[in-house]
């Protein structure tokens, strides 16, 4: 659909839509970032297999550019105060709030629970499952837009 000329590549403009019919939303500089971080050569259109290698470094990432990773991960080390690489539901708490969010404990299970469907209500999330989640989040706020 978005390769209109029929030639089997996806023009660079066109990464953005494509990327919301996967549901999710990229910014400017995060399309450049992953374009960058697969060796994508610049004004190039992608073939098939070069998307496929966005789309895979877009969910490495959780769509999230580098700099947001490391802010997420300083603050998610931040809130793990037993330093095991996961936080509890009262250190999401915490963190979610220090973030800004307002949020309550029943909240942060519901946040666990949708980024890890089998999770118990005891239940921690390390790093990886928290970017998930926080994406699945920022994409709710976009649409919210």
């Amino acid at each position: 659909r978005l390769d209109v000329e029929d030639t089997g590549h996806l023009p660079v403009s066109a990464i953005p839509e494509a990327m919301e019919d996967l549901n999710v939303t990229l910014f400017p500089r995060a399309v450049k970032e992953f374009l960058h971080a697969i060796g994508h050569e610049q004004g190039a259109d992608l073939t098939l297999d070069r998307f496929v290698d966005f789309v895979q470094e877009c969910r490495r990432c959780s769509g999230f550019r580098q700099v947001e990773i490391n802010t997420f991960e300083a603050v998610f080390q931040r809130f793990d105060k037993n330093g095991n690489g996961t936080v509890e539901s009262l250190e999401l708490l915490d963190l979610l709030r220090y973030m800004g969010y307002t949020t309550s404990l029943e909240d942060v299970r519901r946040f666990i629970a949708q980024a890890d469907p089998h999770a118990t209500s005891g239940s921690a999330m390390d790093l990886t499952e928290f970017l998930r989640r926080m994406r699945l989040f920022r994409q709710e706020e976009v649409q919210s837009l």
